[in-house]
């Protein structure tokens, strides 16, 4: 019986000390930066602006035989120019992939949550990060089999979030043949509510799509 009972304590400390190598590091530093596009702003009017930074960011060691991986980083900040009387509604997003197949996004329909955490593990190389999300509720309107990953945030109209600078930042993960590119589409939209109204709204929206593309 000691024997035994010795014997499950080895392997059990041995697989405690092997099992660590059995995973690649989970960390945000196995990543790098491939790209980054940035726009200040990307459209503005007289109600508010649109900021957008998009880093495309890749493992910096090889992780696959068949496929490279990127993580489309979105930080789409709104500014409203006279937030007492006229408050953020929505923050619309869209991505369409042109190149590369997507293997997953985030976030999708949340409501009631403070915050929300974008987290990413292809071949178990993780990347994550956490946004606010006071008094926000979050509307999932991807379709991962057409290439989209879209987003709509729509803010309490009494909430600082809407009455004050606000950013969103959802992401993307997706993969392409090995040594391949991955190109993409952004579209955004931002409608401003009337304080003492909901009937009057204006909308910011760019002129163009922008178009964002990197390969490792």
């Amino acid at each position: 019986m000691r024997r035994l009972f010795a014997l499950f304590i080895f392997v059990s400390l041995f697989s405690t000390l092997l099992a660590p190598s059995l995973f690649v590091s989970a960390s945000n530093d196995d990543w790098k930066v491939a790209a980054e596009f940035t726009y200040y702003p990307l459209a503005e009017n007289d109600y508010g602006k649109i900021n957008l930074v998009v880093q495309i960011l890749t493992p910096k060691d090889d992780i696959s035989n068949q496929r490279d991986y990127f993580i489309y980083k979105t930080v789409n900040q709104v500014v409203p120019k006279n937030g007492y009387w006229w408050r953020t509604k929505y923050i619309w997003i869209k991505h369409e992939m042109l190149d590369g197949s997507i293997v997953d996004y985030a976030p999708t329909t949340t409501v009631g949550e403070s915050s929300v955490t974008i987290s990413f593990s292809p071949e178990g190389v993780q990347y994550s990060w956490t946004y606010s999300t006071p008094d926000v509720t979050i509307h999932d309107e991807g379709d991962m089999s057409e290439g989209i990953a879209a987003w709509n945030h729509e803010i309490y109209y009494r909430s600082s979030a809407a009455r004050y600078t606000y950013a969103v930042k959802p992401g993307v993960l997706v993969s392409v043949p090995k040594g391949g590119e991955t190109w993409a589409t952004g579209d955004y939209k931002v409608i401003f509510r009337y304080l003492l109204n909901d009937f009057y709204r204006k909308t910011l929206e760019p002129s163009y799509c922008p178009i964002f593309w990197a390969r490792r």
